[in-house]
């Protein structure tokens, strides 16, 4: 808590309220809150979005994609059903 207290502080002197940002509040829970922790679908819209402006080659693009995708399920709770869309590639007890 007091490693987040700090960097809390240094966040509210480079980013002042009165200049119209808001840092919140330091929390010590350990449970999953969706609308704190997790990326919205939303948000990775607006990330395909800027990728279909870039100009990548396909193959990069898809890679690159499916990394992305990767990585926001990764950050979905533990519980939801979406998880089961994680590619297993390389977990123990996998086999091709």
């Amino acid at each position: 808590m007091a490693e987040a207290d700090t960097t809390r502080r240094q966040l509210v002197a480079a980013f002042p309220p009165g200049k119209g940002f808001a840092v919140g509040k330091v929390l010590k829970a350990k449970d999953f809150v969706a609308e704190r922790d997790s990326v919205g679908r939303g948000f990775m819209e607006q990330l395909y979005g800027v990728l279909d402006k870039q100009g990548m080659d396909a193959r990069q693009r898809a890679e690159l994609e499916d990394a992305l995708g990767q990585l926001y399920l990764s950050s979905l709770p533990d519980l939801s059903w979406v998880k089961h869309g994680i590619h297993r590639k390389g977990t123990p007890g996998f086999e091709t």
